[in-house]
């Protein structure tokens, strides 16, 4: 039978321990919660520039008269059989 990988470095109590005692550190801590920030600052700049974009892409299209949908033929069968 296979084994997960977290089985697997389960298995290995040494290691496993030194591990957790390293993301037990105030070092490794601090470190992880400001990589979330940054990450996250990054998703949200990305975010603003989509935003951006989609304001300038409706700003463009304001004089652009509405385009309606095509027409789709409707595929139901005719029930009034007069």
């Amino acid at each position: 039978m296979n084994t997960s990988p977290k089985a697997r470095f389960i298995e290995q109590e040494q290691l496993a321990r030194q591990f957790l005692d390293q993301v037990d550190s105030e070092a490794f801590q601090r470190a992880t919660e400001l990589a979330l920030l940054a990450l996250m600052d990054e998703a949200a700049t990305i975010e603003a520039i989509k935003g951006a974009q989609r304001f300038l892409d409706i700003l463009k299209s304001l004089p652009e008269k509405p385009v309606p949908p095509p027409k789709r033929p409707s595929h139901n069968l005719v029930h009034d059989l007069k």
